[in-house]
């Protein structure tokens, strides 16, 4: 889900939490989480900083805090991804995604529970996010109907093979 109020939904939120703040190594990432390690010191917060490079370090970086910390953040890494399919996390698990790399997974958009994209409402109407009616509601069942038709016509030519190999005995 998106977050629009980043005190309120994001930064207050985290108050008296210990954050796991995971850092791609571009240069916006680390000039973004040396202002937020300043406003952290500022506010006495306490969080624990891992550098990645790409999905496998993120995977791994999120497995050596994962029972300890249950609040993370991502700069400039995961958005493009589906993070909670990727890391596979606790239910009681937040994720902060604030991503400059696009396209936005859009189940990390999607997803009320466990993920908040972090971003200026600005660019979400540059992303053109189409509705979530539109990605999920009918293409899951159509799929499931092609599927039991593609069954029902394997079982049509099945029966007729067998018609087949009976009339040549």
């Amino acid at each position: 889900m998106f977050v629009d109020d980043l005190v309120g939904q994001f930064y207050n939120k985290l108050s008296g939490k210990r954050v796991l703040i995971v850092v791609h190594h571009d240069l916006d990432a680390i000039c973004s989480v040396t202002i937020l390690q300043t406003l952290f010191k500022c506010d006495s917060r306490v969080y624990a900083l891992e550098p990645v490079g790409g999905v496998e370090d993120l995977k791994q970086a999120y497995e050596r805090y994962r029972h300890d910390i249950k609040d993370i953040l991502l700069i400039n890494c995961g958005g493009t991804i589906d993070i909670v399919e990727t890391l596979e996390p606790e239910e009681d698990c937040t994720f902060f995604i604030l991503d400059s790399h696009k396209p936005t997974d859009f189940t990390n958009i999607y997803n009320n529970s466990q993920v908040r994209v972090l971003c200026r409402m600005d660019d979400v109407e540059l992303e053109n996010v189409p509705e979530y009616s539109q990605i999920y509601d009918d293409s899951d069942e159509d799929i499931e109907e092609e599927e039991d038709e593609e069954d029902d016509e394997d079982d049509e030519d099945d029966e007729d093979d067998d018609d087949k190999k009976n009339k040549t005995k």
